[in-house]
């Protein structure tokens, strides 16, 4: 109602300069509080604990194997169930290659990619490119060769190899079916355990372990 405007426009003022006094309260504590840390003794910092990569990586296998029981090539239970296990078809050695062969070629991503380096390098960017891996019992299992799938992996080094950005491909992992948990493949818990090792390898200037 017209009075009900009225009456909420007429405190506005009011709780608006309540807003303000209590920001302004806030803000004296926080500075009385600086002020007094100032005299306290400097706390030595605690040394950090390096991480334990292996007992992690065997933690989250664990937990992966549990978790994709239900099919041969360690996708997640569910995702076998609702998205996969319906459309496999099994399909003889090599025989998708080609039409595998031809969508890797022409993929647009690939110039995406081209632009994102461009912009990095003018940037003064220092990135780390990580892969994943292909999954290879099922990819071996739709038709799709193992040399096939290395043609990526050759395409992906050979378009980053001129900008001299480190890339870790996990290609060596790709008879790992616990690292994803589809075929895309979407990293697992498992798989988790490497990149994060590359990652925290890469901002302390290690050289990554895959």
């Amino acid at each position: 109602s017209e009075i009900s405007k009225l009456l909420y426009y007429a405190t506005m003022p009011l709780g608006l300069l309540q807003t303000w006094t209590l920001e302004i309260k806030d803000h004296i504590a926080t500075i009385a509080q600086v002020e007094k840390a100032r005299d306290l003794p400097a706390q030595p910092r605690n040394r950090v604990k390096g991480i334990d990569w292996d007992q992690l990586a065997q933690r989250a296998r664990q937990k992966q194997v549990h978790k994709t029981d239900n099919n041969a090539y360690g996708f997640d239970n569910d995702r076998w169930l609702r998205e996969t296990q319906g459309r496999f078809q099994p399909q003889k050695p090599g025989e998708s290659d080609s039409l595998f062969l031809f969508r890797i070629m022409n993929s647009a991503e690939w110039t995406d990619l081209l632009i994102l380096c461009e912009v990095l390098r003018e940037l003064g960017a220092k990135p780390v490119f990580i892969g994943r891996p292909f999954k290879g019992a099922y990819y071996d299992a739709v038709g799709v060769s193992r040399e096939a799938r290395k043609y990526f992996y050759e395409k992906l080094h050979t378009l980053l190899e001129p900008f001299g950005f480190p890339v870790v491909d996990f290609q060596e992992r790709e008879e790992d079916k616990y690292f994803g948990v589809d075929q895309f493949p979407h990293t697992s818990r498992s798989g988790w355990v490497y990149v994060n090792r590359v990652l925290d390898d890469f901002f302390h200037d290690r050289n990554p372990v895959q």
